[in-house]
């Protein structure tokens, strides 16, 4: 017990100089057997730089991303394969700002930079207005905008900047999707309405670590503390 206290507060320094962090490494504990799942980096700026994940026997995702001026311009999936020691290039973001640095859109590519998607974003005072066009299994270089999927997310935000609820329409919709979100100290909740007619309540519990990671701002999703451990470094 007294050995568990020492090491939260230890991670919990650790977390409170969230610019300092330079990578958190996840591991599994399964009968005392500890095997990596994942490893996120981040710049001096607490910018997610890297993000790979490890335990498929074929081949596992690595997305990094770039930024200039501390705005991400540029982020890249591709699968790692460890045989051949290559990663393979599937899909990569190019991503827009206006003079108030704040995004307003963002190009999604495949492989052979023919056009998945382009997402813009309209901001508002309270709320973001998503709008998403795709073009699914016929991506082009040139995308025919009139041949678009449109859909349509609505955004809205409390105080904290945190999402309370999310309204998705689309024409391809009978009726809007509606997310509602609900925050304690000790978690939240996601209530879904109209996914597939039946209306579903998800609760998430937020641990110790995770708490400090919302507090610092960091992007970073802490799991179980009973099944996964964690280690830290540091700038």
């Amino acid at each position: 017990m007294r050995k568990n206290i020492i090491l939260l507060i230890f991670l919990s320094v650790l977390l409170g100089c969230s610019s300092k962090i330079k990578s958190i490494t996840e591991f599994s504990n399964q009968d005392g057997i500890l095997s990596k799942n994942r490893i996120v980096a981040f710049d001096k700026e607490g910018n997610k730089l890297l993000e790979q994940n490890f335990g498929n026997e074929r081949s596992n995702r690595i997305t990094k991303s770039e930024y200039k001026n501390g705005l991400k311009v540029l982020e890249i999936d591709c699968d790692y394969f460890q045989k051949e020691d290559t990663c393979v290039l599937r899909q990569f973001s190019k991503y827009e700002y206006d003079i108030n640095n704040r995004l307003i859109a963002e190009t999604k590519f495949e492989e052979d930079s023919a056009v998945r998607f382009i997402r813009e974003n309209h901001y508002f005072k309270d709320l973001e207005v998503e709008k998403t066009m795709t073009w699914g299994m016929i991506s082009s270089k040139q995308p025919d905008y009139g041949e678009a999927r449109v859909y349509i997310d609505t955004i809205y935000y409390d105080k904290l900047r945190r999402k309370i609820k999310i309204i998705s329409s689309s024409p391809d919709f009978k009726k809007p999707f509606i997310e509602i979100y609900k925050y304690t100290k000790k978690g939240y909740s996601r209530e879904l309405k109209g996914t597939y007619n039946n209306d579903t309540i998800l609760s998430y519990k937020y641990n110790k670590l995770q708490k400090k990671a919302i507090k610092n701002k960091i992007n970073f999703d802490f799991g179980d503390m009973e099944r996964n451990k964690y280690e830290f470094e540091y700038y």
